[in-house]
Parts: structure tokens; C-alpha cells; sequence
């Protein structure tokens, strides 16, 4: 039992199988990372955060990091992807062989830095955005106030930056409305399954 075999066993019953195969994978290919659910995502740790995965409606979502999805960009063609995840559906086999690749590139890339490290660069703070009045103002409405208020810090802020950056109105309204639907939801960020921690 780990915390990764716990999280599968809340996935609906159809979908266990698979996702238990995406971590048998993960577990041969990363055997001395260690088993995180950082964001309530299933997560291999050595050095850094390697890969994650997640269940989802309809596939599973990998997360190995941006840059390698545009690494592996013509092996990906057919699949459906993300700036940072792969979507796997689950009515397709898992391509094992790639995920593999996939994975040891990660790997590789995270033991090179670790024994190669570079000179540290001056981290760049991350923007905060703040919250428009008609947004406070529709939250308190929705009785939604508390809900938003329990969202981690970077969901918070993504939320805002995702609004606040639309360049039209009705895009800022539409955006808007989608965060409402998930707070009321509960357990989805950005039409991603997500799974707060108690």
C-alpha cells in the first residue's frame, strides 16, 4: 500500500486498471523515487518532482515537464497534449515503449542537474494578480467566497490571471463564469480533475 495505490483506489472502477498499469510503469522506470500526491496528484520524486499523473473524465493525464513534451513532439503526434500533460484515453493501450523513453529522458535530465549543477540565476518573482471588484462582488453572490478562499495560492492566482488577461469581454465573462462552475464543483481546476487535500 502507498499513497499512490490509495489515490487509484478512489478512481472509478473502470478506470483503476489503467492507472494502475501508468504506475507500474512509473515504479519500473523510477525505482528509487520516492511517492508523493503533492496537489492531489499522484507524483514521483528524486532530486526534483519527475512526473506526475492524474485520472481524468475520459484519460489519464501525464505531466513530465513542457519541455519535454516539445522534445518528444513528433512521437506525440496523435496524442492529445498540453502545454505541460499528455492525455492518454482510456479506451487506447497505454504505448508503454514511449512513456518509457519519455520517463528515462526526465530522469536523465534530473540526475545531469543534480551532478552537474549550474550557477544559480536570480529566480524571477511570480506575478500576483489581483482580484477585480465585479469578481469579489460575484463570489460573494454565489456564496462562493469561502470556497475560492480554500483553493491553494497558485489556483487562486491562476484563476485571476486567466480573467484578467482576456482581451474581450465576453472571453473575461466566459472565464469567469467556468471558474464559478468548478469552485461549485469542487474537485476540478482548468477542467482538470483535481483532488484536495484534507
Amino acid at each position: 500500500m502507498t499513497v499512490i495505490t490509495d489515490y487509484i483506489k478512489t478512481a472509478p472502477a473502470d478506470h483503476q486498471p489503467m492507472l494502475n498499469q501508468m504506475y507500474q510503469l512509473l515504479k519500473e522506470q523510477l525505482p528509487d523515487a520516492e511517492e508523493r500526491i503533492p496537489y492531489g496528484m499522484p507524483t514521483f520524486y528524486q532530486y526534483e518532482l519527475l512526473v506526475h499523473f492524474i485520472d481524468n473524465k475520459h484519460h489519464i493525464g501525464l505531466y513530465p515537464a513542457g519541455y519535454v513534451i516539445k522534445e518528444f513532439a513528433l512521437d506525440l503526434e496523435g496524442y492529445q497534449t498540453t502545454k505541460g500533460s499528455i492525455h492518454f484515453e482510456y479506451d487506447h493501450p497505454l504505448p508503454e515503449k514511449l512513456i518509457k523513453k519519455i520517463v528515462t529522458q526526465r530522469l536523465n535530465d534530473a540526475v545531469e542537474r543534480h551532478t552537474n549543477p549550474q550557477p544559480s540565476k536570480t529566480r524571477t518573482k511570480r506575478q500576483i494578480y489581483e482580484m477585480p471588484k465585479w469578481v469579489k462582488q460575484g463570489l460573494s453572490v454565489s456564496n462562493l467566497t469561502d470556497a475560492y478562499q480554500q483553493r491553494p495560492a497558485y489556483q487562486r492566482n491562476d484563476y485571476m490571471m486567466w480573467i484578467t488577461q482576456a482581451k474581450r469581454e465576453e472571453t473575461r465573462q466566459k472565464r469567469y463564469g467556468q471558474m464559478i462552475d468548478e469552485l461549485k464543483h469542487g474537485d476540478v481546476y482548468m477542467k482538470m480533475a483535481w483532488h484536495p487535500r484534507s
